[in-house]
């Protein structure tokens, strides 16, 4: 079993960087990753992880 992640667009920075990222460029960089590794697997899961605003209690 092997592990990919992606670092979402607004992602991985000051969290004020997220207000000038829509969705669709969230959506874009899953799919693009999706794509680049497609030939490499014969079965691929996408899983994803929210921790919405549970940066403001750490």
């Amino acid at each position: 079993m092997e592990t990919h992640a992606v670092t979402l667009p607004g992602h991985g920075t000051q969290p004020e960087e997220l207000i000038a990222v829509h969705a669709e460029q969230r959506i874009d960089a899953v799919i693009a990753q999706y794509r680049e590794l497609q030939s490499q697997y014969e079965q691929l899961h996408i899983i994803g992880m929210c921790m919405g605003p549970c940066w403001r209690w750490c």
